[in-house]
């Protein structure tokens, strides 16, 4: 084989290994979603288990790409009734939530709980947190995200809901800032929520749609900061 050949080949060889690299680069993020109704009857009182993680191996400090919104679309004729006279709504602002030993939201305003887990490369790779629902008004919830590090301020979320969708809207989040530190850029990598069941017919705080073809379809879109997007689709038999 001439030398010439013999570089192209090379040179062809070494293409092809860098679009495999690039590939496998892009392939290292993943992001699952799991987003189902309680219930299996269309139509009754239902709660809702979401639970949603997102890894890329081959990051610095494994931290994937940052999560900017989640929208979830429940089946046709889901029905939030977050002005259900069983909850109390929790008015309190922002800054009352995260002000340290401030006041607390009513006992009757939680609807659910579940935790979260936080990357705040290279100020900690893994930073675990407890989350906490409660309903703010007759068209959102808050979400009260407690990270357990030390001095680290608490995270709202402000979920809305309009017909049968729920949108969440994730902020950005620094971590470890003090005086002469500006902090680091947290990434939420995972979230679990569970929200009972509660109450029933027209008092229900969460009530069923549509049961096609014996399913529960519920479609998950996640828009990130690159404003990349992903869509995922999560299933449960119903009737």
């Amino acid at each position: 084989m001439k030398a010439g050949t013999i570089r192209s080949t090379v040179a062809a060889g070494a293409g092809v290994a860098a679009l495999c690299s690039a590939s496998l680069a892009v392939a290292a993020f993943t992001q699952t979603a799991s987003v189902t109704l309680t219930t299996h009857t269309a139509g009754h009182t239902s709660g809702i288990l979401a639970a949603m993680r997102s890894t890329d191996a081959t990051a610095p400090g494994g931290k994937p790409k940052a999560l900017a919104d989640v929208v979830i679309t429940f089946p046709a004729g889901t029905r939030f009734n977050m002005a259900t006279p069983l909850v109390t709504p929790c008015r309190l602002t922002d800054k009352q939530l995260t002000t340290p030993f401030g006041p607390s939201c009513p006992r009757r305003s939680k609807v659910g709980s579940g935790s979260a887990l936080v990357n705040a490369s290279p100020l900690a790779q893994a930073v675990k947190a407890s989350v906490t629902a409660y309903v703010h008004s007759a068209r959102q919830m808050l979400l009260v995200i407690r990270p357990s590090l030390p001095g680290a301020t608490p995270v709202i979320i402000h979920v809305t809901t309009s017909g049968s969708r729920l949108t969440i809207p994730v902020p950005r989040v620094v971590l470890g800032k003090a005086r002469g530190f500006p902090g680091v850029t947290a990434v939420l990598v995972s979230l679990t929520l569970r929200l009972p069941a509660l109450g029933s017919g027209s008092a229900s705080l969460i009530r069923a749609g549509q049961c096609t073809r014996r399913t529960f379809v519920v479609r998950s879109r996640f828009v990130y900061r690159d404003h990349s997007g992903l869509d995922i689709a999560s299933t449960s038999s119903c009737r």
